[in-house]
Formats: C-alpha cells, structure tokens, sequence
C-alpha cells in the first residue's frame, strides 16, 4: 500500500513539473502540422490580443517620442493625433490577425502575415522560431516561459499560465525594441 501511495505521488509530482513541457511540445504539433483548432485550445486569445496591442501602442508612442520636436507644436499636436490614429490602427490589426492561422504564421517564421496564412506554403526561407532550441523555464509555480530565439537573434516570448491541470499561452512578447526604426 505505502508504494502505491509513494507511485501516485511521484506520477502526478511528474505531471505537475513536465506538463508545461508536454504542452508546448503539442503547441509546436499543432504548428507544423498548421492545426488551428488543436492550437486554438492552447491559447487564450483575448489575454493575447490584450498584450499584444499593449505592447505596439507602447513601441508606437515610444516612437513618436522620439521623433517629436519639441520646437514645433504642431509636429508635436500632428505627431499625438498620429499616434490615436495608429493606436487604433494597431487595435483592429491586433484582432483580425490573432487567430489561429495568425498565430501558427508568428510562431513558425516570426512574422504574422497579412494574408491567410493557413494557406501558406512553408518554406525554407522561413526565420525558424524552434520550440525545440527554446530556453524553457518557470517564472512561478503557475506560470512557465519559452523564449524562441530566430536566425537574426530576436527574441519572442511564450507565457504559459496554468489553466486547473493544463497550461495556455496568454501572452506572447514580440522583440520590438526596433519597432518604427
């Protein structure tokens, strides 16, 4: 009985620490095998949009920043009207590309592609985001990243968050430090 009891705790001690790992190992599934609906169980896609749009209207503004002159206020009232204009831009680009199809697109070549990209042939030109090559780590005990680093060395990260006994990515950050350059 006591070894039934040290088994079972030693499976699900296993399950808890490897079952962010077997999830993205299904997540890099879906990809190459450009299945939306198995992705699309994996991801929640409103906590996404949300980071996503957050973090091109931060690199936007960050760019109109720096390029406003602070001699010139009508640069500066054009360059703030520029900038609602994009951030609301930015909001229905956000939506109408985090999809299933969008997302298979970023995490396999690194880019998010205006067109269907579920109908995209994959080539050999792709910049590789490898799951496989990913630094994997927990940032706490219900949340796990993975940092797929492409050919160019940008960095795009993969929060997952615990979900009862699964993960789901909830945020993927997106290297725009050059973002407007």
């Amino acid at each position: 009985m006591k070894k039934i009891y040290v088994l079972t705790v030693v499976v699900l001690a296993g399950y808890f620490v490897g079952s962010p790992y077997l999830t993205l190992m299904n997540l890099k599934s879906d990809i190459d095998s450009r299945n939306g609906e198995s992705l699309a169980e994996k991801v929640d896609f409103p906590s996404v949009r949300e980071s996503l749009k957050d973090q091109f209207n931060v690199a936007m503004a960050k760019a109109t920043m720096d390029s406003s002159n602070e001699d010139d206020p009508w640069g500066a009232a054009g360059a703030a009207l520029g900038a609602a204009f994009a951030s609301t831009l930015v909001n229905g680009m956000v939506d109408g590309l985090v999809t299933p199809s969008g997302l298979i697109e970023l995490m396999s070549s690194g880019e998010i592609d205006s067109s269907d990209a579920a109908n995209q042939p994959q080539t050999g030109t792709q910049k590789d985001l490898a799951i496989s090559d990913a630094v994997l780590s927990y940032e706490g005990i219900n949340k796990f990243s993975a940092t797929l680093v492409n050919d160019d060395g940008d960095e795009m990260k993969l929060i997952l968050k615990r979900r009862g006994l699964s993960w789901v990515v909830t945020d993927i950050r997106l290297p725009l430090d050059d973002f407007g350059a």
